[in-house]
């Protein structure tokens, strides 16, 4: 992940607040809490906003798993541990697993997932965030190392794997398309090379457009229920 984007990454950010409180939404719907005694994995963790965001909702304890090491000793006062060898993962150990815009950074998705789901105990959950709609990929998809987006049809095609169950599967960010759209068209006349402007263009935001945009989360989030589109999709899955 880029420098440009992890810095940008913070809790303040709207889309990582827009991300959580869509999360927070969907596990409400489905009923489920995090517990103190859960064993829950935050697999590419990058500098933990996440796994902040989750430890202080819930107080429970997150381990953190991260293969690049600089970016993973971001991390700073951790209830869980830091991990960034796989070998170090333990096998049939964990409640939940969070994999939040990690899977998009790789070819072979579906093989990620089978992986994962070696971690994880039966009837356990994988939560799932990923960019949606190819069509707006872009040179900022291409800056912070994205090989693709995905639609609901094509999520399903990468995760037709045995002993899990798709709970359910939502796009969120729908009030973020137009953005999606300009960030498309801006990045167009940036030289591919230049992926600090371009990170900055795509993601970073003022104190000002910051608060627009967290108003826009909060409208969405009071008026949305089921989108038809978004700008990501997110995503419930329980191992058998």
């Amino acid at each position: 992940m880029h420098k440009e984007w992890i810095n940008s990454a913070h809790k303040l950010n709207f889309w990582m607040v827009w991300r959580f409180d869509f999360l927070i939404k969907l596990l409400n719907k489905k009923k489920i809490k995090l517990k103190k005694s859960d064993k829950i994995l935050d697999f590419g963790c990058g500098n933990g906003t996440l796994s902040n965001q989750l430890e202080g909702k819930f107080s429970v304890s997150i381990d953190r798993f991260d293969e690049n090491k600089n970016i993973l000793l971001l991390n700073k006062k951790v209830n869980g541990r830091l991990i960034f060898k796989k070998k170090q993962l333990p096998k049939n150990y964990y409640d939940y697993v969070f994999l939040f815009d990690v899977l998009e950074h790789n070819i072979n998705d579906k093989q990620l997932i089978k992986n994962i789901l070696k971690l994880m105990k039966k009837n356990s959950f994988l939560i799932i965030n990923v960019p949606a709609l190819n069509i707006f990929f872009s040179k900022y998809d291409s800056a912070v190392g994205h090989v693709k987006r995905y639609t609901k049809s094509s999520f399903l095609k990468c995760t037709n794997i045995k002993n899990y169950k798709l709970i359910n599967c939502y796009y969120w960010g729908i009030l973020l398309l137009p953005f999606l759209i300009l960030r498309k068209i801006n990045s167009f006349y940036l030289k591919k090379k230049n992926k600090k402007k371009i990170i900055q263009n795509g993601f970073s935001v003022n104190n000002f457009n910051n608060k627009i945009l967290l108003l826009l989360k909060r409208i969405e989030l009071n008026l949305f229920t089921n989108m038809i589109l978004g700008t990501s999709l997110m995503v419930v899955m329980k191992k058998k």
